[in-house]
């Protein structure tokens, strides 16, 4: 559909190269199979594999995923992550941004290859204070630190 979003993508060119892709995909579908956008989001999911498939060294995804990859027995992740390669950083780590979202939609996952450079206890949800109202956005920003140095 010409309504969705398009990924960018950042190579880090340096001696230990890193391949990043930030994405937003279809929204409406944070669970299951049965909404109307959940069609547009299954849609966007064989693109996403063939791009993780297609990439040769580490690579980190990152962005609005729009799912709650972490439920149990996500159909999505379990496509998206068919073959074990694929890590989320912040597994099992809840959001403390708004108090009515309990699980993320947003992510940073890293494959196999990028998965040791990783800095370990650096996943990090930056929260805003004040009243909700003036909140930026309704997504607090997710980082993790990475050792660029490392294989």
């Amino acid at each position: 559909s010409g309504a969705l979003r398009h990924g960018v993508v950042v190579e880090l060119a340096t001696e230990r190269p890193l391949t990043i892709l930030n994405t937003h995909l279809q929204s409406g579908c944070f669970e299951g199979m049965g909404r109307q956008a959940c069609g547009n989001l299954f849609a966007q999911l064989p693109v996403l594999r063939a791009w993780f498939d297609a990439q040769s060294g580490p690579v980190l995804i990152g962005g609005d995923l729009n799912r709650r990859l972490e439920a149990e027995s996500d159909n999505f992740w379990a496509i998206l992550n068919e073959y074990g390669d694929l890590h989320i950083t912040g597994a099992g780590i809840g959001p403390n941004c708004l108090p009515r979202f309990s699980a993320f939609i947003d992510f940073l996952i890293l494959n196999d290859a990028a998965r040791p450079r990783k800095i370990e206890g650096s996943f990090a949800e930056t929260t805003f204070g004040g009243p909700v109202e003036d909140y930026p956005s309704d997504h607090c920003p997710i980082s993790i630190d990475l050792d660029l140095g490392r294989f």
